[in-house]
């Protein structure tokens, strides 16, 4: 399930950033959808659109056919003989992505995919970074009895994928040699700098998109990625193992220091975790991403967000999410370090024990304000009636002497309030809500 995840980190990149502008070209029927029932608005938006425009500024032809028969041949053959009647200029430069399904008159299976390419595109799709495309549409286009409509929302999962790696590999292709050679994927899948990955969905559209907007946002602006993922299941996985394998493998984090930020929902249990990342490999000093965000701001902030999980104010939640991140971030920007907790910290001291200290000295006022025939005694002759005993002599003899050791513990904690643990993560030990 973990890994499923990845293809929406991808499937955001179009919406995020690559969108272009549409220009007066030529419309190319860019999406061809072989079964009718599985069409719809977004598939064509994305094909006389977003295809398009990517053509026309790339020169270079994006395709994408969904069929049901590959007339005897191989599904690859059958791409590329499919491929013959596009391409862009006298290379025929392009890619063409083709998946392959089995019609079973109300649903579909799954049955395979393929991406071919000519000219540039033959270049392209051999590319190391391109593996992130071709992981990405195998997690996604799988499944067995898949009604039509719900089939037609994963192929246009599938397109967003495609378009968006390619536009990333079209993009690279434009860098300068030295710069592109110093790629890897791991710096392809940091352009996308923030998600707000609901793939519990959670989260209404419009909600979603203004979450996910700002994340990108507040990443962009302080190079520290910051991430929401939710999910349905962690199929018993231990909840912060699930965080930190899922930034792992999905290369998540900003940065040679890949400084991130994750907070992770999930349904099934009911949990929740919040994970940091950000060391230099090289030195293996701590960077941002761990030193933005101490274990008194995380919990305060889980506080917070736990009890709107709890009444199903999913946005508003993760609203508040984004609004620590972005203080935090802020703070060490400008500060330098993380911002102390010392006023949560003194409200805390304050209830544990000043509050207790003043009403058990309220209690004892009113105790001493009732004792009006009390008289304070200064002597032990007061406790005695006068003239019933005579001391005929008095003496002081010393006996001996007490000492009491105690040993002082120094504190071994830095004071810097963020906790590491042996991989490499800071964070909270989650909760549930």
């Amino acid at each position: 399930m973990k890994k499923r995840i990845f293809s929406l980190i991808l499937a955001l990149v179009l919406a995020l950033g690559l969108s272009v502008p549409a220009a007066a070209v030529e419309i190319y029927d860019n999406v061809s959808v072989g079964i009718s029932e599985m069409d719809n608005e977004r598939l064509q938006t994305h094909g006389l659109s977003t295809l398009t425009s990517m053509t026309e500024q790339y020169s270079f032809d994006l395709q994408v056919e969904i069929v049901s028969d590959t007339e005897g041949m191989s599904l690859e053959d059958y791409a590329y003989a499919r491929y013959e009647n596009h391409g862009y200029g006298e290379a025929r430069d392009g890619a063409m992505l083709m998946i392959l399904v089995e019609d079973l008159g109300g649903s579909v299976n799954f049955v395979g995919h393929v991406v071919v390419g000519e000219g540039t595109g033959r270049e392209l799709i051999s590319k190391s970074d391109a593996a992130l495309m071709y992981q990405s549409l195998d997690l996604t286009l799988q499944g067995q009895g898949i009604d039509y409509v719900s089939a037609g929302i994963t192929c246009a999962d599938a397109v967003d994928i495609f378009a968006g790696v390619m536009g990333l590999l079209l993009e690279q292709a434009t860098i300068p040699v030295s710069v592109q050679d110093a790629m890897t994927s791991a710096d392809v899948a940091a352009i996308v700098p923030g998600h707000v990955m609901d793939t519990a969905v959670l989260l209404e559209d419009a909600d979603r998109n203004a979450l996910n907007s700002r994340a990108q946002e507040i990443s962009q602006e302080y190079g520290c990625g910051v991430y929401v993922l939710t999910v349905d299941t962690m199929n018993g996985e231990e909840v912060r193992s699930f965080a930190e394998d899922f930034y792992t493998d999905n290369n998540l984090g900003m940065g040679a220091s890949r400084n991130g930020i994750l907070f992770l929902v999930c349904m099934d249990v009911r949990e929740y975790v919040t994970v940091t990342y950000g060391m230099d490999s090289s030195s293996g000093e701590y960077d941002m991403g761990l030193l933005s965000f101490t274990d008194d701001g995380i919990a305060d902030m889980e506080e917070t967000v736990a009890s709107m999980l709890s009444s199903g104010a999913y946005a508003e939640a993760f609203s508040a999410y984004l609004d620590y991140c972005e203080e935090a971030l802020g703070y060490y920007a400008e500060h330098g370090e993380a911002e102390k907790d010392g006023g949560s910290v003194l409200g805390r001291l304050a209830i544990v024990v000043f509050v207790p200290l003043l009403i058990a000295l309220g209690v004892c006022l009113v105790l001493r304000s009732q004792m009006k025939t009390a008289r304070a005694a200064t002597s032990a002759g007061d406790y005695i009636p006068r003239d019933s005993f005579t001391l005929t002599g008095q003496r002081d003899q010393f006996i001996h002497t007490t000492h009491h050791r105690e040993k002082i513990e120094k504190n071994s904690d830095s004071g810097s309030g963020i906790s590491v643990s042996s991989s490499g993560f800071g964070g909270s030990k989650g909760g549930k809500f």
